[in-house]
């Protein structure tokens, strides 16, 4: 549920020009068989088609988790984000930026909790499965990252600019790619691992450059 976002200051409320907000809790779906344009994402029987249709629809403050539920079958569609030190458009599968997350695990991003193998998010360039910019609350779990390409080193998941992210029973694989990294978090962001993670194939594992990472309860 969005409504659109105030800030109140004392007694006085000020509207946030195009800005909406969550009021509650909510689930919404994606599945290799859906539409982003005549589904609307709100059922498993009506999903959206990408996971970055499924990001760009939540409201700009998410004040409650917001959770994308992802079916089983392999997702290789995005679309381009720039890079932000280079203003390069990147080929990637989902990039999420531009949210005002009120608590760490807002966003999640949940595959198969039964069998993280079901569910594929497959990348084929430098960034990436997941990039992440600025966005303090996000929480992929319960899916695997692969990459589709021989010709290109790779990062499953890029967090930048303070990002706080979470991944939990999650698979990394790069195919053996030379320079390839499972996650890599730098410019003032941090990285969780935790549950059972697979990072396979990866010539470079996880990579901190000004930045935090942490395993929590985590095997490898």
């Amino acid at each position: 549920e969005a409504h659109a976002a105030f800030w109140t200051i004392g007694t006085v409320t000020i509207a946030i020009n195009g800005a909406v907000e969550t009021h509650g809790e909510y689930i919404q779906y994606a599945s290799p068989t859906g539409s982003d344009s005549a589904n609307n994402g709100l059922t498993a029987a009506t999903p959206y088609l990408t996971i970055q249709h499924c990001v760009d629809t939540i409201p700009t403050f998410v004040n409650h988790r917001v959770t994308t539920q992802l079916a089983d079958g392999i997702y290789n569609s995005g679309q381009g984000a720039t890079d932000p030190l280079l203003s390069t458009p990147r080929d990637v599968r989902c990039f999420i930026g531009n949210k005002h997350v009120a608590a760490r695990e807002q966003i999640v991003i949940q595959g198969n909790s039964a069998d993280k193998t079901a569910v594929t998010v497959e990348h084929n360039s430098l960034y990436s499965a997941f990039y992440i910019q600025t966005v303090m609350g996000v929480y992929i779990r319960d899916l695997t990252c692969s990459t589709n390409t021989t010709t290109a080193a790779t990062t499953s998941v890029f967090c930048h600019r303070e990002a706080y992210v979470s991944l939990s029973d999650v698979t990394l694989n790069a195919n053996d790619f030379a320079g390839s990294w499972g996650g890599l978090a730098e410019s003032g962001s941090f990285l969780e691992l935790s549950g059972d993670m697979d990072i396979t194939n990866i010539e470079r594992g996880i990579g901190c450059l000004a930045a935090e990472f942490s395993f929590i309860g985590t095997s490898f």
